[in-house]
């Protein structure tokens, strides 16, 4: 089949108060390179993405389009573009919808604060969508902690079956369609989410789990910025590359 058009919407513009201090966690650096950097140069390097749009604060703003863009794509901007987010994730990935490419067919929303995606959980979560029997898919993980369900004041109601529990991580991958449906009926009928998956089951999608990775962290507190140096420690810094699934020869999907 032919190549599918893929666009991937970077979403930067969360408040990160649990961070502390005033810098934009974005703009933190983990052994040398920012957030926001790794985490395009690693979506870059899958090799999978034809447009990337990066929504990030206003106060931010400039220095991602002087500094850290001609660090991950060079002088050419023609595949990129960035925007300005909204008061919540929901909205932001909103903007970042506003300016998706019209020949996309797939839409991957990803967390500028997810630094250590590797190219295999990006292949592996785009390959599930191309199967066809989907309309998104998601990386996550196994719950490895009991989980309890309490009431309000906090007796517990259940322990739902840790084997069927299950961490989301980002990328999820969505067709265009679909993820637009469901965000203009989100917002019509004023839906507040959690994850963009959650928004497409709403409304009766499918949506498919596909293996994540452990070191596929989020960065909110500063305990993880010394997890996330321990794993490029343990990591080669090409960024984890593995061609464990090649979604670049498309006749086979």
């Amino acid at each position: 089949m032919e190549k599918p058009f893929i666009t991937a919407i970077v979403t930067g513009a969360g408040l990160g108060t649990r961070m502390g201090g005033k810098k934009n966690k974005m703009l933190i650096e983990i052994d040398g390179g920012r957030v926001l950097q790794r985490t395009l140069m690693a979506l870059y390097r899958s090799d999978v993405f034809d447009f990337f749009v990066v929504v990030v604060k206003e106060d931010i703003l400039e220095t991602v389009k002087t500094d850290i863009l001609p660090q991950v794509f060079g002088e050419n901007f023609s595949r990129v573009a960035v925007c300005l987010g909204g008061v919540t994730r929901q909205d932001s990935v909103k903007q970042g919808l506003l300016h998706l490419p019209e020949e996309t067919d797939l839409v991957a929303v990803h967390d500028g604060a997810r630094p250590f995606v590797t190219t295999a959980v990006v292949r592996r979560t785009v390959h599930r969508v191309l199967q066809g029997d989907v309309d998104g898919a998601i990386a996550a993980v196994p719950m490895k902690d009991t989980v309890k369900m309490c009431y309000d004041d906090g007796v517990i109601r259940n322990t739902p079956n840790r084997s069927q529990l299950f961490a989301a991580q980002t990328p999820q991958v969505f067709r265009k369609e679909t993820i637009l449906q469901a965000y203009e009926r989100a917002i019509w009928e004023e839906i507040p989410i959690t994850d963009d998956a959650q928004m497409v089951e709403i409304f009766g999608g499918r949506v498919a789990t596909v293996a994540g990775d452990e070191g596929n962290i989020k960065i909110t507190t500063p305990s993880d910025l010394l997890f996330g140096e321990r794993i490029l420690m343990e990591r080669d810094e090409t960024m984890g590359e593995d061609h464990e699934t090649d979604v670049s020869d498309w006749h086979r999907l």
